[in-house]
């Protein structure tokens, strides 16, 4: 029990990012999926940016996806 106490070490590799899982229809997955690939895109890198996007704007006052 003495491992409770202690804090998680994180590899290099992760040490400044997380991770999280996104649940999408299949429909807005292969959307996305071929998206990426005819542009150019990684699925990771094309949602960061997304949604650093949208978080930019909704800061500013601008779109809202939840009314």
């Amino acid at each position: 029990m003495e491992n409770q106490n202690q804090k998680r070490k994180w590899s290099i590799q992760t040490a400044n990012s997380r991770s999280i899982g996104v649940r999408l229809p299949n429909d807005e997955y292969e959307r996305l999926k071929n998206f990426c690939n005819d542009h150019g895109f990684t699925t990771t890198d094309l949602v960061r940016a997304a949604l650093s996007d949208y978080m930019d704007a909704f800061e500013e006052g601008g779109r809202r996806l939840f009314v």
